[in-house]
């Protein structure tokens, strides 16, 4: 996990995968913990991995607005997934390959409707153990709940067609596991068959378990999670108006939920589909939330990109102006550029103030 920000000894950033190798290969060097922050096309380097299985070693990617974000492997190994923090309560997991990251701050403007959700839970109802769990989650989804306790469960994938599929159970060792009342086993079902399944009944699965974030390819909980607060989540997460807010409400700090971008942008595509269904105006796009490309080089975004365009030919234009141009001329020039690097610098500044003041007022919970 992250130290405090306020225990970083050394702060460096970097550009390149040779800088990732030289300082792979200095590490051992540097005193105290390392805060490294990263441009998105570098998470998938192989020294990158290597760097973050080291505790002393912090990695931050850059936004599209150039703010550094916590990124984390989601198993100490080579070939873990990479999750990037957007808020406390929710990390984002990147597929191989990703050269950009999600542009999360876009959902905060896409609606969202319990209407739009299915939910179901895997548990034996004649089981007495499992009432108290069962009442609180009939009155997180104002008694909209399917509990299923059977070995086919292709039927509730039927149901939930076209639906975001919110699936509650208690799950081991990557499976869904129904306990009967006798003790044994009354069922179980493989989570990434599941995931098929969702693929074939046009469904956007969510799976609300203990640790099944940790899969690839599959949203779910980061740690162990216990029904009191599952349901607790859950209720908050239904009554979202936004994409943005049921992202973040589906988990909390002490039990982050882990979404994977592919089920993001399912989510949007239904959602899109869900406003066309009702007459409402559709600005929800596919694949908009990412994208990936292992052979173009990571893309800019266009703000920041301007500005640096601008910025580079004004320098230039008054280097020229030094060397070769009369006195007019260099006036010209030292005033264009003083018109576009001032101004621009003091825009981008604005701007990032405006984005904290709106999260501090709105989620107050997650402002820095």
């Amino acid at each position: 996990m992250a130290l405090p920000a306020s225990s970083w000894v050394t702060e460096l950033r970097i550009g390149s995968a040779v800088e990732l190798q030289s300082l792979l290969n200095r590490v051992d060097t540097l005193k105290g913990p390392v805060s490294l922050t990263v441009e998105p096309h570098l998470l998938s380097a192989p020294e990158l991995r290597a760097l973050q299985l080291r505790p002393e070693v912090q990695v931050f990617v850059l936004d599209p607005d150039g703010l550094p974000l916590p990124t984390y492997p989601l198993r100490p190994d080579m070939h873990a997934e990479q999750a990037v923090q957007y808020s406390p309560s929710l990390l984002v997991k990147l597929p191989e390959g990703a050269r950009e990251l999600p542009d999360f701050r876009a959902l905060e403007s896409k609606p969202f409707s319990r209407e739009d959700t299915y939910v179901a839970a895997l548990f034996d109802e004649s089981d007495t153990s499992n009432q108290s769990t069962l009442s609180e989650l009939e009155r997180a989804t104002r008694n909209n709940l399917d509990i299923v306790a059977t070995r086919n469960i292709e039927p509730l994938f039927e149901k939930a067609r076209g639906k975001i599929l919110l699936l509650i159970g208690h799950a081991e060792a990557g499976r869904f596991v129904i306990d009967s009342v006798d003790g044994g086993v009354l069922a179980t079902f493989d989570i990434q068959e599941l995931v098929g399944l969702a693929e074939k009944y046009d469904v956007a699965l969510y799976n609300l378990g203990c640790e099944t974030g940790h899969l690839k390819g599959v949203a779910g909980y980061r740690d162990e999670i216990n029904s009191l607060a599952l349901a607790s989540q859950l209720e908050h997460a239904l009554d979202a108006s936004t994409l943005a807010e049921f992202f973040r409400r589906l988990g909390s700090p002490s039990q982050p939920m882990i979404v994977d971008l592919m089920n993001m942008d399912k989510t949007l595509v239904l959602i899109q589909a869900h406003l066309a269904n009702r007459g409402e105006v559709v600005t929800v796009r596919p694949s908009v939330v990412y994208s990936v490309s292992k052979s173009r080089p990571p893309a800019e975004p266009r703000f920041r990109f301007t500005f640096r365009y601008l910025l580079e030919l004004s320098v230039l234009l008054y280097v020229v102006a030094l060397c070769l141009a009369p006195r007019p001329v260099r006036f010209v020039v030292r005033t264009v550029y003083w018109i576009f690097a001032i101004p621009s610098r003091l825009i981008r500044a604005g701007w990032r103030a405006i984005q904290r003041w709106a999260l501090a007022r709105h989620h107050p919970q997650e402002a820095p």
